[in-house]
């Protein structure tokens, strides 16, 4: 039986403790996770704060900063948002596209359902409101405004829990992903979900028998980490430490 121990941040929030190889190593997250107690088995990720790309020098807020089409990425608090993070080894859990309306700002996002969320609402649900702004390329820009018409379509569907790659039902990234692939524009690539599991996780493993029974070999799926890291993407803003 894997033993954690929990720390305190300033915040004296509760800690998620990260596996790595075989060795015991306490890494902390950099923020207030809610839902740690999760989590309470062997892992072997370490989370990273920001995409691949983000090697970029960080673009200042733009005059029409944010601007339709642009992907807002977040630390969801939803329970699934552990099992994401494991998987992944990435902090980004949920992805919504920014849509201006007349009126305001919303995110377009599926979350029990394909529907618009105002924009501060959204980033305030967000673990301690940390987000990531991100924005096709500068040549692609023509592609933001179609996705947006292309995620549209969708509204209304409920979420899917399953991530069944069909139309029927859509989850987060599965909505960006299809809305930018049916524009023109693929930025995330299609995963078998059997290879990003470590069932080594027992609480991961448990989470898979109750939603699927076994793992669903010919499952493929496409994940926040995925789209994030796209060479088309650069980052607008973040407030990610």
């Amino acid at each position: 039986m894997v033993s954690l121990r929990l720390k305190a941040l300033s915040s004296l929030e509760a800690l998620v403790f990260c596996f790595v190889s075989s060795a015991t190593v306490a890494q902390e997250l950099p923020f207030n996770f809610n839902h740690s107690s999760v989590l309470m088995e062997e892992t072997t990720f370490i989370p990273q704060m920001l995409p691949d790309n983000s090697i970029k020098e960080l673009c200042p807020p733009e005059k029409d900063f944010p601007r339709t089409g642009d992907i807002i990425a977040q630390t969801s608090q939803s329970y699934q948002s552990p099992f994401i993070i494991s998987a992944t080894g990435s902090l980004y859990t949920h992805l919504g596209l920014v849509v201006e309306r007349n009126e305001g700002v919303f995110v377009l996002e599926a979350s029990s359902t394909v529907r618009y969320t105002p924009f501060q609402e959204w980033i305030n649900r967000g673990v301690d409101k940390k987000y990531t702004l991100m924005r096709v390329l500068p040549e692609l820009s023509y592609v933001a405004e179609v996705a947006v018409v292309e995620a549209e379509k969708f509204l209304g569907k409920d979420y899917d829990v399953l991530f069944d790659p069909s139309d029927k039902k859509m989850y987060c990234s599965e909505l960006v992903q299809k809305a930018y692939e049916r524009s023109g524009a693929t930025l995330g690539k299609w995963e078998k979900f059997e290879g990003l599991l470590d069932l080594r996780n027992m609480a991961l493993a448990r989470e898979v028998k109750k939603r699927w029974g076994r793992v669903p070999e010919s499952l493929s799926i496409v994940t926040p980490k995925s789209i994030l890291e796209s060479p088309l993407l650069y980052i607008v803003y973040s407030n990610f430490n």
